[in-house]
Formats: structure tokens, sequence, C-alpha cells
């Protein structure tokens, strides 16, 4: 009796070591990435200025000429001219779930225009727009956030402290691939820096 129950417990162990296995085989680049960026030194020394955000974007061969205009409700960063149509707008309501829908079938979003709202947060060297969540739908966000990537490559950089500018961001979402594999981010065409802050925590 006790050799079964012994059978019985390291064929449980292997199972579980085998779902293991899988799971992590089969993550993708953008959970690596923000992996890598949530690491305990990064989560528990936050970077207070966009220092590192610059030191990327001075190496980017791909800047490009940056217009900026005061606006009444904030400071608006273009370039390109900006987008004029937008095909997804993400504000308040279904935010976790309106990015978690992007992350699981980006072939359907793929191209499209987004605009969305939320805090500046920076995980060096990725800079994301994201609110807190109570929720926690975002597949491969830290318990307590829901966020998506952004790249900015304007010449001109905006001032951005983690977790206090609240940002509406105009972009593409697009697929990219780095040393990790394929991941997913908006090319952000314009960065409004608001004078007020929107609803920094969403459930749903």
């Amino acid at each position: 009796m006790k050799n079964k129950k012994v059978i019985y417990i390291v064929l449980l162990i292997v199972a579980i070591a085998g779902i293991i296995g899988l799971i992590v085989f089969f993550n993708g680049a953008t959970e690596n990435r923000d992996k890598i960026a949530n690491t305990e030194v990064n989560l528990g020394n936050k970077v207070t200025t966009n220092t590192v955000a610059e030191k990327k974007q001075t190496t980017n061969t791909e800047t490009k000429g940056t217009t900026i205009t005061q606006q009444s409700d904030g400071t608006l960063y273009t370039v390109e001219n900006g987008l004029e149509k937008v095909d997804i707008v993400i504000g308040d309501n279904l935010f976790d779930t309106q990015l978690s829908d992007i992350n699981l079938n980006f072939s359907t979003y793929e191209g499209k225009t987004i605009e969305i709202e939320g805090m500046y947060m920076i995980n060096a060297p990725y800079t994301f727009v994201g609110r807190y969540s109570t929720s926690n739908l975002c597949q491969y966000c830290p318990q307590g956030y829901s966020y998506f990537e952004y790249e900015w490559k304007g010449e001109k950089i905006p001032n951005l402290i983690d977790e206090i500018q609240w940002l509406k961001i105009k972009g593409i979402l697009t697929q990219g691939s780095d040393e990790y594999g394929e991941y997913y981010y908006i090319d952000a065409k314009s960065i409004e820096v608001m004078n007020e802050r929107g609803q920094d925590t969403v459930n749903n």
C-alpha cells in the first residue's frame, strides 16, 4: 500500500513538472521582456525619471522630428503629423479586458490605430502606459497592474516620472522582435502629457 502511494506521488510530481515545462516553453517574448523588466531590482527601485528611456532613445537611429503643442488639457508631443483617425479607444471601462484581448488575438488588431490613457510606467529599458488593476487580467503584468508597452521615436522626449504623469497615447499596434523573440507594442505617433490625472485603478 505504501509503495502505491509513493508511485502516485512520483507520478503527480512528474505531471506537474511536465505542465510547468510546457508553460515555460510556450511563453512568448512579450512575457519574457516583461519578466526581465519586472525583476526584484527594477520593482524595488522605481526609476523616477526617463533617464533610461533617454539613453535608449539616443541609440535609436530612427528618431523623428517632434512637434510640441501646448493644449488646454496638456502638452502634446507629435511625430509624423500625428494620427487623426483612431480605430480603438481604451478608456476606463474594460481597460484590462481590451488589453488582454489584444495580447491573445494580436493578428486581429495588428496595424490598427489605438488611443489609450494611463500612467507612464517604466521598467528599464521598456516604457509602458497603464493603470493599477484589481482584476489582474493582463497576462504579462505583475499583480496589481495592467499596462501595454509603447515605443516613442521622437527626437524630443517628454520629461516623465514613473507612475506620476498621466498620458494619452495614440499609435499603431505593431509586432516587433528582439533577442527574446516577437513582442507587441504601440508605435506611438503622439504622446499627450495630461494636466489632470484620470482614473488610475481599473477593475475590468
